[in-house]
């Protein structure tokens, strides 16, 4: 498609426009008929608003195809940036496991100590870890093997040593 760049159709963000103009090698005509000899070939200077069937099919196009295209590919591309974070948070725990604990942490709770110091505090924290499986593909956050439940036997016991 000449009105187009193909590299803009690669774009999943901003406008596609249509060149307003485009330069097409056209075979030479004598006496109405064309010569359909390659060399005999010249350019010419075609304009967008000489061809409007060319605006319609592009709009269509957008519309039906490439909107939709371009929104699941946005979709992809975050979804592909989650994991790739998460991936590399994975291998560098699995490089340095004495240096960082990944926690999973629920529920913030915050307020001002007597000395007006805010504090922050999560309600609840567990340790976890990053799984691969490999075979898939999928990055999961798992309970770490190391975790040990909390005490629930026993409701009434004060929670104040957990």
């Amino acid at each position: 498609m000449d009105w187009v760049r193909a590299d803009d159709l690669d774009r999943t963000e901003g406008e596609l426009d249509l060149h307003p103009e485009i330069t097409v090698l056209a075979e030479v005509e004598q006496d109405g008929l064309a010569i359909g000899d390659p060399s005999e070939m010249r350019p010419e200077l075609r304009r967008l608003d000489d061809y409007p069937e060319v605006e319609e099919a592009w709009l269509e196009y957008l519309v039906d195809q490439w909107e939709p295209w371009a929104k699941e590919m946005r979709r992809w591309h975050a979804v592909q940036k989650i994991y790739e974070n998460l991936d590399f948070m994975r291998r560098r725990f699995e490089e340095a496991e004495e240096r960082y604990e990944l926690l999973l942490a629920v529920g913030l709770l915050e307020w001002r100590d007597p000395m007006d110091t805010p504090v922050r505090r999560h309600l609840l924290t567990a340790p976890t870890e990053i799984v691969l499986d490999a075979a898939r593909g999928l990055l999961s956050v798992v309970p770490a093997a190391s975790f040990e439940r909390w005490p629930c036997r026993d409701r009434h016991t004060s929670s104040a040593g957990a």
